[in-house]
């Protein structure tokens, strides 16, 4: 598989993913993907939020929180917003 095209006019690739109640290998699950896209957002749709721990984390991982379940849709919709902004 030919590497991806890094020069500023190539597509940049957001990835955005839902988190209810996420297991302590959550990150780990998504270490490839996370090291192939430009942008990494996780919408976490647990109510109260979530703590994902003592991790460290690439500066292209984004972890939304508002504490609310919005629901699938609504997540993934805010997840979107974040990543053309």
């Amino acid at each position: 598989m030919p590497l991806p095209d890094t020069s500023s006019s190539a597509p940049r690739l957001a990835i955005v993913v839902t988190a209810y109640r996420p297991g302590a290998d959550f990150f780990e699950r998504f270490a490839s993907a996370i090291a192939f896209c430009d942008r990494f957002i996780v919408v976490d749709n647990t109510p109260g939020g979530h703590a994902f721990g003592p991790v460290e984390l690439p500066a292209r991982v984004q972890i939304l929180q508002d504490g609310q379940n919005k629901g699938l849709g609504c997540a993934l919709n805010i997840g979107i917003d974040a990543a053309r902004r």
